[in-house]
């Protein structure tokens, strides 16, 4: 009689014990950014690049801005990150120069040409229609503030513009890739965690 009122209490601690939830698993991901070239303009090859891993950019000083671009790579577990929900909510690169310019209010910007087939006299000819001048004062940056890597292939790109009084110098172009992600907790809370890879690359303005 007593033994079986005895098991009876047990049962029904047994049955009101809670249920204990394992965390979530997490995998830490890997990141990797690269700065691997500096391509001409139209990004059809690459500058010349010296022993000393410096590019060289032929500035034309018959333009305000010579042009180059600079290309990486970011990865996520060694694959780009896609467009769709992931672990990996955001990701961009912000760049910077060690170099900038100072566009003054009346300094002209750009000179607007056409060019047109004249049918009285045979030929083509070209017209200035007019010259576009800074109506304030300004600091340029020499590069693209920020970036987004493809999605396909996880290729980031800036331009790069330097101007004929740099004709000389070295530039040194920075890029810091931020990767945005989320550590969760438990089944209904996460942890924001924000992670940064910074590289840089040196050009020379021949």
């Amino acid at each position: 009689m007593n033994f079986t009122y005895i098991i009876g209490i047990l049962l029904i601690f047994t049955s009101c014990e809670k249920e204990v939830i394992p965390p979530p698993t997490f995998s830490q991901p890997k990141f990797t950014f690269t700065i691997d070239s500096a391509l001409v303009g139209n990004g059809s090859k690459s500058l010349k690049k010296d022993s000393n891993g410096y590019y060289h950019l032929l500035v034309d000083t018959n333009l305000l801005q010579t042009f180059s671009r600079v290309t990486g790579r970011v990865l996520v577990n060694d694959k780009p990150n896609p467009l769709a929900p992931t672990l990996v909510e955001h990701i961009r690169v912000e760049w910077k120069s060690s170099h900038y310019w100072i566009l003054n209010v009346g300094q002209q910007t750009i000179s607007v040409f056409k060019t047109y087939f004249n049918k009285y006299q045979a030929k083509l000819q070209t017209v200035l229609l007019g010259i576009m001048v800074a109506q304030r004062s300004e600091i340029i940056p020499m590069v693209n503030s920020v970036s987004y890597p493809s999605t396909d292939n996880g290729e980031v790109n800036t331009i790069v513009a330097p101007i004929p009084l740099m004709k000389g110098d070295t530039l040194t172009i920075t890029g810091k890739a931020f990767f945005s992600y989320a550590i969760p907790k438990d089944k209904l809370f996460s942890t924001p965690k924000l992670d940064s890879i910074e590289k840089s690359i040196q050009i020379i303005c021949d």
